[in-house]
């Protein structure tokens, strides 16, 4: 599994998405000696995956969620195929990084691949018609759990170069 993680997040299917993305983040926990703990959820329709990545250091934690339908069942919908967010902790220095709205994109039609998430600010008003600001692959989804999960030294802590 460690080595399809590595090569980044496959768009052929919403379920495949999400169990690329919770491999990749199996791998960035064990690089980083962070406890990683998911769960999937099935309800009516979709299913809610949510992945916590928690430190000692209990001011630095993170949370993903995916809401989606998976391929067999999208046929029937319109509207949204999936959602969710990226949603940093807090600190005592504020917030860790910048909290994501996640939307499921597709090809021309619902069903239709490639199948990639996008990543909009979280005043993004919904529903998102507009463009997001990136798109979720393997190294971007690296970037956002690190940047948020490194400490980061406060501004008034000033080093000599």
């Amino acid at each position: 599994m460690a080595t399809e993680a590595k090569r980044g997040i496959p768009d052929d299917s919403p379920e495949n998405t999400v169990r690329a993305i919770v491999a990749i983040c199996q791998e960035i926990a064990d690089d980083i000696d962070a406890t990683l703990v998911t769960n999937s959820e099935t309800k009516r329709t979709s299913i809610t995956t949510t992945i916590d990545f928690r430190l000692d250091d209990p001011v630095r934690s993170l949370r993903l969620c995916f809401d989606y339908i998976e391929s067999w069942n999208l046929s029937g919908v319109s509207g949204s195929i999936g959602g969710g967010y990226v949603f940093p902790s807090a600190t005592e220095f504020g917030d860790v990084g910048e909290t994501w709205k996640l939307e499921l994109l597709s090809g021309s039609t619902n069903d239709s691949p490639p199948f990639r998430w996008g990543l909009y600010p979280r005043d993004t008003s919904y529903p998102l018609d507009s463009e997001p600001s990136m798109l979720l692959d393997g190294p971007r989804l690296r970037s956002l759990v690190l940047e948020r999960m490194r400490p980061k030294t406060p501004d008034w802590i000033q080093t000599n170069s």
